[in-house]
């Protein structure tokens, strides 16, 4: 009897640390997405401008111009890498490299000719609508 007592009281006790495990487990998952957000999820929503959860590539391009430092319609290699940085962009030791990545006319500079072009990259069905998921995917593929 005693034994069987002490099983019980071993057995739910085990249960009970166990359920508090899955919690632990749970809220730590959850902190660990909150934490794991960077600057780039707050991209798709600010420069969605009609909240229609779609980019045209009007709004694409904006998306760009938030690296545009003197407000020119061009984006250098400096003022990429220097928001790159100081937003604190995954990986940002490697601005300059994604940069070229991003300049498909090869020209030094983001222009409207890159974004329309990088545009088509993001836009996976070519629909005319970079939707957030479309966004997601082609930005972790380019720079994760």
């Amino acid at each position: 009897k005693i034994y069987l007592d002490l099983t019980y009281i071993l057995t739910t006790d085990v249960c009970f640390q166990t359920s508090n495990m899955k919690i632990v487990i749970v809220a730590a998952a959850f902190l660990a997405l909150a934490w794991c957000r960077g600057p780039e999820d707050d991209l798709f929503p600010k420069y969605d401008a009609d909240h229609d959860g779609c980019l045209t590539l009007a709004e694409y391009t904006n998306v760009w111009l938030h690296f545009d430092l003197d407000d020119d319609g061009n984006v250098t290699k400096q003022e990429f890498d220097q928001v790159w940085q100081r937003e604190g962009f995954h990986h940002e030791d490697n601005g300059p490299f994604y940069f070229r990545e991003l300049d498909m006319v090869a020209d030094g500079v983001l222009t409207a000719a890159d974004f329309a072009i990088d545009d088509k990259y993001f836009d996976e069905n070519g629909d005319g609508c970079v939707t957030s998921h479309e966004f997601k995917y082609n930005w972790d593929s380019l720079f994760d």
